[in-house]
């Protein structure tokens, strides 16, 4: 598995030091177009990235967003306790680590984000409800013809919700499935990833992904 990492060389080491003892290639750079560079010609499993280091333009910043959503690559930012709020003003990343953390939590989250990745990697086959189609070879989203880009969780949550249609499920199961237990954002980041998801399917009346009051959230059974 390879990891692309981008962090302050002190840090790198720290990581390096943990991830290396499991046996994972990775590369360590510190600066965002270099990163860029290493996705484009070798293309990674997983990036790791220092949310002070995401800097560079907003032009770089919107290329490396693209590149790792449009390859479905998991990203873990590494964050400060006092820059939290600024983290989800944008979700756009698989998970995240506040600073200082042990290098237990950093393996269980690598862990976790790479075996998403592999799942959703290693699956082919199309699962299509009526206009929707999710290709799950190509972690492609097609809603009435037009490609729609959904960040790595919210391709996740609208795969699993389409493939148990008419199943609810509760937040807390949600937020089990695909961040964990302990994941620090709790039901609020479900509901906000389910209004995205919502915004960019243009599912104004809540007529695809329907809210079960008190309880959760299903996906219309119906074919539309």
């Amino acid at each position: 598995m390879r990891i692309s990492l981008l962090v302050r060389k002190d840090e790198g080491e720290n990581i390096w030091n943990i991830l290396s003892r499991k046996g994972y290639e990775f590369q360590a750079l510190d600066d965002l177009e270099d990163v860029i560079m290493e996705l484009e010609e070798k293309g990674t499993d997983l990036a790791i990235v220092d949310m002070d280091l995401l800097t560079g333009g907003s032009d770089s910043l919107r290329k490396f967003k693209d590149i790792v959503l449009d390859s479905c690559i998991p990203v873990i930012v590494l964050v400060s306790k006092v820059d939290l709020f600024l983290l989800f003003e944008d979700i756009w990343f698989t998970d995240f680590l506040v600073k200082p953390f042990s290098s237990e939590e950093l393996l269980i989250r690598v862990t976790k984000a790479l075996k998403g990745s592999r799942t959703n990697l290693e699956e082919t086959g199309i699962i299509r409800h009526g206009d929707l189609i999710i290709d799950t070879e190509r972690c492609k989203v097609i809603f009435k013809g037009k490609d729609i880009s959904l960040t790595f969780k919210e391709y996740e949550l609208l795969k699993l919700l389409v493939s148990n249609k008419g199943r609810v499920f509760r937040r807390e199961e949600l937020l089990s499935k695909l961040w964990g237990y302990d994941y620090y954002g709790g039901d609020r980041t479900v509901d906000t990833h389910i209004s995205r998801l919502r915004n960019k399917l243009g599912d104004y009346d809540h007529k695809y992904i329907q809210t079960v009051r008190n309880i959760g959230y299903k996906f219309n059974e119906e074919e539309f």
